[in-house]
């Protein structure tokens, strides 16, 4: 189940990546979620341990791939408009899992 969906401005910037993406990501991208279980199989195929399939754990992501994934899709992910989630929000989501530079 999804947390709680944080108050306040959605188009201020400086929101807390980690909530914001557990709102927003959540469903699909935490343990069990359809994403994660996609992404930690593609992961144990190239060699990598199943705790890569979630996201929060990865080292290997930037803040500009994960911006490129969000508003492009890719693969089973659908697009997600600037509806789903802010420019702010994903700039806050971006700097959360974008732990390689």
């Amino acid at each position: 189940m999804r947390p709680a969906y944080p108050a306040g401005d959605r188009h201020a910037p400086g929101g807390d990546g980690k909530v914001l993406f557990e709102a927003h990501c959540g469903y699909c991208h935490l343990a069990g979620g359809m994403g994660s279980n996609l992404i930690t199989k593609q992961q144990v195929m190239m060699g990598h341990a199943p705790d890569q399939g979630l996201l929060a754990n990865r080292s290997d992501l930037t803040a500009d791939y994960v911006k490129a994934v969000v508003r492009n899709g890719k693969g089973a992910m659908p697009i997600q408009t600037r509806v789903d989630i802010t420019d702010a929000e994903l700039d806050a989501v971006a700097r959360y899992l974008g732990k390689a530079g």
